[in-house]
């Protein structure tokens, strides 16, 4: 017969790209949601602005492996920056909008019946204003 019990080893070691690092413990992770809040560029390099991560894990599978307040704080994270980008996606669209009354008022008075009335009046002509 096979054995179908699983073996965890104990090792918290993760293997990348032929470098050894250690994967923090429970304990080195426990951190109050203020105290993210309060983490920034210089406590970590992944908090750059300009930070581009690729190849990594989609989020679901480390949503399973934090805890309740975290899921809570990244889910408050991701409302707030769709609504965000919901809002500049509307104001470009109102922009884009004005944009267009803009060009199609420009044509219409350097192009409309006013302009052509100032452009056929002979400049070279004497006009009597004091009638």
């Amino acid at each position: 017969m096979y054995d179908n019990t699983e073996t965890v080893a104990d090792d918290t070691s993760v293997q990348t790209d032929n470098v050894q690092t250690e994967t923090p413990t429970s304990d080195e992770l426990d951190l109050t949601i203020d105290e993210i809040i309060k983490l920034n560029e210089s406590d970590f390099e992944e908090f750059k602005d300009d930070a581009q991560h690729k190849g990594m894990k989609p989020l679901a599978h480390w949503m399973q492996h934090v805890p309740p307040d975290v899921r809570k704080h990244i889910a408050n994270l991701r409302a707030d920056y769709s609504r965000k980008t919901q809002s500049l996606a509307a104001e470009k669209k109102e922009i884009e909008r004005l944009r267009e009354e803009l060009t199609q008022t420009k044509a219409g008075v350097l192009d409309g019946p006013l302009a052509k009335m100032v452009k056929e009046v002979d400049t070279a002509a004497e006009y009597d204003l004091c009638m």
